[in-house]
């Protein structure tokens, strides 16, 4: 434990040192230090899940910008976007995606939808352009020639 203590004379010192003295030397006072250390470092070294990792960086290196995804204040709601087709296929996590699109679109002027294989990127890409068409916005869409078509 810690105190905070002022001894303005020599007698009320002397007890300080006293008790200070009498706690150092008891040995049933002093915690074992070496057995937490221990413990605390085998807990540390226990096999946890392999994607523990990747979400406590993730945690990390994001945790200042969980707040800043609000969908009221993304995007504009009378775009309508919420009333498209595209947006109503979205599952919720999509949905995110795209708003954190729009939003590092709208603040960094580009941004990189990077999802898994299966994801619906493509789903989330049209719900982008579709929020940029609604307003009126120019939509550019490069892809290889062979999706053309697509």
């Amino acid at each position: 434990f810690a105190m905070n203590t002022v001894a303005t004379d020599r007698a009320a010192a002397q007890q300080l040192v006293d008790w200070f003295d009498t706690i150092w030397n008891d040995p049933t006072a002093i915690i074992q230090a070496k057995e937490t250390l221990l413990q605390a470092l085998e807990n540390l070294a226990a096999d946890k899940p392999a994607n523990l990792l990747y979400f406590l960086t993730l945690f990390t290196i994001f945790r200042d910008f969980l707040d800043d995804i609000d969908e009221d204040n993304i995007i504009r709601s009378k775009t309508g976007i919420k009333d498209t087709i595209v947006w109503n296929k979205l599952y919720k996590f999509q949905r995110d995606g795209v708003l954190g699109a729009i939003d590092k679109l709208e603040k960094h002027n580009g941004c990189i939808v990077a999802d898994s294989v299966g994801l619906g990127k493509t789903f989330e890409a049209l719900a982008i352009i579709k929020y940029y068409e609604l307003r009126n916005d120019r939509v550019l869409v490069l892809a290889p020639k062979k999706l053309r078509e697509n």
